[in-house]
Formats: structure tokens, sequence, C-alpha cells
């Protein structure tokens, strides 16, 4: 009786610790995905901005 509830903690601490190391990996993953998407929307902004002083500057 005891050494099944001893499994049965065991297989639940385990259980506990692969979701938290995935929380935790999804969590790196998605940092790193919002980090590039940030950094490629100031590209294209700062390209636009750039291609909209050259038309000004082409009319005047």
């Amino acid at each position: 009786m005891l050494n099944s509830m001893l499994l049965l903690l065991q297989v639940h601490y385990l259980m506990v610790l692969s979701a938290n190391w995935a929380y935790v990996k999804d969590a790196c993953r998605m940092q790193k995905y919002e980090d590039i998407k940030s950094k490629e929307e100031q590209e294209l902004h700062d390209i636009h901005s750039t291609r909209s002083k050259e038309r000004l500057n082409a009319y005047t």
C-alpha cells in the first residue's frame, strides 16, 4: 500500500516537472518570436518612413 502510494506520488511529481519544463520552454520560444517580430516591424517602419521622405524630397 505504501509502496504504491509512493510510486503514485513520484509519477505525479514527474508529471508536474514535465509540465513546468514545457511551459518554460514554450515561454522562451514565444519571447524569441516576439523579439524577432518587433525587430521586423521596426525595420518595416523605418523602410516605410525612409521611402516616404524620399518621395517628399523628389517632389520638392
